[in-house]
């Protein structure tokens, strides 16, 4: 398995592998900015996306950004998505792709790495207490 950057080429199996997250099906009419959005990432040089590829298909999949907080000068690291394939769980891919998304956040100086999951991936809650993390809050949305 080899976890690389994030390819334009890649656009399509990363909306399926976010989609298993349970993130809307990219719709038709939406498709190209969808698409135009995930190129702009690509370049955004605070952000890195990263895959993790498995016999030529991509089976993971993180969202790595990086922001600023005014209680710190570094910068801290932030994953809004990380996810395996279904029949890739289970082998190190997202421990894989976490090490190398904490690998390039402490290269940039950052001084923490937090994530976002979803209250019912108790598998993945537990791999993040594995890698050292600690959960540290509650997350609450209001859609507009």
């Amino acid at each position: 398995m080899l976890v690389r950057p994030a390819h334009e080429s890649d656009f399509a199996q990363v909306t399926e592998l976010l989609e298993e997250l349970g993130r809307p099906r990219v719709a038709y009419d939406r498709y190209g900015d969808v698409r135009d959005l995930y190129l702009s990432q690509l370049d955004d040089p605070d952000a890195e996306h990263l895959v993790a590829v498995e016999a030529g298909a991509v089976v993971g999949f993180c969202s790595l950004h990086f922001r600023r907080r005014l209680n710190r000068i570094e910068p801290e690291a932030w994953i809004p998505d990380l996810i395996v394939a279904r029949e890739a769980r289970g082998h190190g891919t997202a421990r894989s792709l976490l090490l190398e998304a904490e690998e390039r956040a402490r290269a940039r100086g950052c001084s923490a790495i937090a994530l976002e999951s979803g209250q019912d991936r108790s598998d993945a809650h537990l791999l993040y207490r594995m890698a050292g993390m600690e959960e540290a809050g509650k997350f609450f949305r209001k859609r507009l």
